[in-house]
């Protein structure tokens, strides 16, 4: 588990000399290209309390799998709901495990 932390980038300063500042992006901490690593990525946010979606919504932040489900959500996350999303939109070319 890796926590999210402000990106920063090098810039020159007022006096001409190279400082570091806030990029405004948050990363994930400690292995900042983790994405470039793995074949699947989600983020998971809380919703608002009451909300019609549920309490957690997961997020694709990669799919190598599939390209087209970066960005796609998935509400009330399980692994085996998240595998069965993977796997539907590949029309049964691919089997990940399932929780047992």
């Amino acid at each position: 588990v890796h926590h999210l932390t402000d990106e920063r980038k090098e810039t020159v300063g007022p006096s001409g000399a190279i400082v570091q500042a806030l990029t405004g992006n948050r990363i994930l901490e400690g292995l900042s290209q983790t994405y470039r690593f793995v074949d699947v990525a989600i983020r998971n946010s809380k919703l608002p309390k009451g909300s019609e979606t549920g309490i957690i919504q997961t997020t694709f932040q990669k799919c190598g799998y599939n390209l087209s489900l970066e960005g796609a959500p998935v509400f009330n996350p399980t692994w085996d709901k998240v595998s069965q999303m993977i796997e539907d939109t590949l029309g049964g070319s691919l089997v990940l495990e399932r929780s047992k």
